[in-house]
């Protein structure tokens, strides 16, 4: 999969949605590498040097990247890619359910679905089907109040969460080099904001900031006071009442 400066609107220049060659276009179903790891092949150079270098600087990424699970699908983005609401995350965890979810047919359906865009529920882990997932009960408990105040459909069909890094780990530990893949991301929190969407940073505001410059002169965004809960409330969340409002909405205002 090629990758080009750009924007993620499909404008000239943007880099087209890498996620989508984990999908099998004959079967619809998801695609391992010969290891049974999801792995993009963009990726699979950097990572092959992080878990098999000999070079002393690396060795500490070797380690960091035992933590990861690549044994599931990656979660980039979760949502409605045009959503007026935009969280931004560090990477997806993981738990030991996590391997069990992965397993689940209709749970793996909503994954794949996300990447094309074509998700019933677009912020799937809001789906009642999928209310016993360690993900839904992860995101409900840190959207409770959200969901609330502006409705469960509304939240499900008007909000994007972006990680920062693709791949699921227990904890995490920055690597030395950004992956390929993480450029899409970038992409889409870039045209969040020409199209004025509010975005919310989970944590780790200065990756952030260092991977998008522009995001910290962005009017409409904030960081959640208290990064290692990450509930959005009115405490924590600076913009709480515009993120409700955006919700509710359903769209981008203007101004």
């Amino acid at each position: 999969m090629p990758i080009r400066s750009g924007m993620s609107d499909g404008t000239l220049g943007a880099m087209e949605n890498p996620w989508l060659s984990l999908i099998a276009s004959d079967q619809g179903e998801a695609v391992a590498d010969k290891d049974g790891k999801f792995v993009l092949k963009i990726d699979s150079a950097a990572i092959n040097s992080w878990c098999g270098t000999p070079d002393r600087k690396r060795k500490s990424d070797a380690s960091k990247f035992k933590n990861f699970f690549l044994e599931i699908l990656p979660q980039p983005y979760v949502g409605n890619r045009d959503a007026p609401v935009v969280i931004l995350g560090l990477n997806p965890g993981f738990c030991a359910k996590d391997l069990e979810d992965h397993k689940c047919k209709a749970f793996q359906k909503a994954q794949l679905e996300n990447f094309q865009s074509q998700a019933e529920v677009p912020f799937y882990f809001l789906d009642e089907n999928l209310k016993d997932t360690a993900g839904s009960q992860w995101w409900k408990k840190r959207l409770r109040v959200v969901i609330e105040k502006a409705g469960l459909t509304n939240v499900q069909n008007n909000l994007l969460c972006v990680e920062w890094f693709p791949y699921h780990s227990k904890k995490f530990a920055p690597l030395h080099n950004v992956l390929p893949s993480q450029e899409y991301g970038f992409q889409l929190v870039r045209g969040a904001m020409r199209r004025n969407a509010l975005i919310i940073g989970l944590r780790s505001k200065q990756i952030w900031y260092k991977s998008i410059p522009k995001l910290e002169c962005y009017e409409k965004h904030c960081f959640l006071k208290s990064p290692q809960c990450a509930y959005v409330t009115e405490n924590n969340c600076p913009c709480f009442c515009d993120v409700i409002k955006a919700l509710s909405a359903g769209g981008t205002t203007t101004g």
